[in-house]
C-alpha cells in the first residue's frame, strides 16, 4: 500500500513535470496609440496638427481711418484707431499651450513707426479688457471638440491723430498653439 502511494505520488509528479515542461507561453504586449489632434482658427486662416501632419497658414488684419476723424493730439482719449474684433478658436484632444506674439510697433516703408497695442479676452465685445503689447503665453490649456472649445477674442489699435506720418503701417505677429 505504501508502495502504491509512493508510486502514485511519483507518477503524479512526473505527469505534472511533463505537462509543465511541455507548456508553451506566449507573452503579448498590447499598445494603443492615441494621437493628438489640434485645430487653430483665426480670421480666415485655419491650421491643423493631426497625426504628425502639421500645417501653417497666414492671414492679414487691416483697417483704416476712413470712417474716423483723427484726434487733435496724441494725448486725446479718442486718439486711437481700432480694428474689428477677431475670434480665435482652438480645438484639441490633448492639453496644449498658446503663445501670441505681436510686434511692439507697426512701421511704414519709410521707417515711420507707431506703437501697436491689442486686447485679448473671453467676452466677444472685449468690455473691461485692457490693452497690452508684446506677447502672452498660456500653459496647459485643455479643451475638447464639444461645446467647450477654447474661444478668445482679439482687437488691435494704433494711435490716430493729426501730424502722424501718412503711410501703410505694417508688422508681423504669430499665434502658436501646440500640444504638450
Amino acid at each position: 500500500m505504501k508502495m502504491r502511494k509512493v508510486f502514485l505520488l511519483i507518477l503524479i509528479c512526473f505527469l505534472m513535470t511533463s505537462l509543465i515542461a511541455e507548456a508553451q507561453i506566449i507573452t503579448v504586449g498590447v499598445t494603443a496609440d492615441i494621437f493628438s489632434f489640434l485645430e487653430l482658427h483665426f480670421n480666415d486662416a485655419s491650421v491643423y496638427d493631426w497625426f504628425f501632419i502639421r500645417d501653417e497658414a497666414a492671414t492679414t488684419i487691416s483697417w483704416d481711418g476712413t470712417a474716423q476723424t483723427p484726434a487733435e493730439s496724441e494725448g486725446d482719449s479718442d486718439a486711437y484707431l481700432e480694428s474689428s474684433i477677431y475670434m480665435l478658436r482652438v480645438w484639441s484632444t490633448a492639453p496644449w499651450d498658446l503663445t501670441i506674439t505681436m510686434p511692439d510697433y507697426l512701421e511704414t516703408a519709410a521707417g515711420d513707426a507707431v506703437p501697436l497695442t491689442w486686447q485679448f479676452g473671453e467676452n466677444s465685445a472685449l468690455i473691461g479688457t485692457d490693452y497690452s503689447s508684446g506677447s502672452i503665453s498660456i500653459k496647459n490649456i485643455y479643451s475638447s471638440f464639444s461645446s467647450d472649445d477654447y474661444i478668445r477674442y482679439l482687437r488691435f489699435r494704433i494711435p490716430y491723430y493729426w501730424k502722424m506720418a501718412p503711410g501703410e503701417y505694417q508688422g508681423t505677429g504669430t499665434i502658436k498653439a501646440f500640444t504638450i
